[in-house]
């Protein structure tokens, strides 16, 4: 356990020897949330960095269509670990 500083601007750092063993890397995602009166952190698979089996072309999604997603994979993933909780 470690005590981090928050800047002005609401960022703060996960210590370096977190991010190795969680496999954090520069330019990865993770979902922050709030549970049970604690802020967690979990690194989750970045939806675009999702290789698929058929290649259709260069693919470019607008803005928002891209935060949708991110926002269905937050999503998805919490309703996953509540159902684990919920049935142990």
């Amino acid at each position: 356990m470690q005590v981090v500083s928050v800047t002005t601007k609401g960022q703060t750092t996960i210590p370096a020897d977190i991010r190795r063993k969680q496999g954090i890397r520069a330019k990865d995602k993770v979902l922050v949330y709030e549970d049970k009166g604690e802020i967690k952190i979990k690194k989750v698979q970045d939806f675009f960095s999702l290789k698929v089996s058929v290649k259709v072309g260069r693919l470019v999604l607008k803005r928002e269509e891209k935060e949708a997603a991110q926002r269905y994979v937050a999503n998805h993933y919490l309703a996953k670990k509540k159902k684990i909780e919920k049935y142990g």
